[in-house]
């Protein structure tokens, strides 16, 4: 649950670097540990889904 919490502040983030033209903040979204947290956070949530298709 808590990558999927930090995953939706990252977009949140993001969302708000946009909306401000906030450059810095958009590049930041780009940083590796970002794309990092988004794919640990993707993988986990593939797992749930197929422990719960297998019960």
């Amino acid at each position: 649950m808590a990558c999927i919490n930090n995953v939706i502040g990252y977009v949140r983030h993001l969302e708000i670097a946009i909306s401000e033209h906030d450059l810095i903040g958009m590049r930041r979204a780009n940083a590796e540990r970002y794309i990092a947290a988004f794919r640990e956070c993707a993988d986990r949530v593939k797992k749930l889904y197929q422990i719960e298709e297998e019960e």
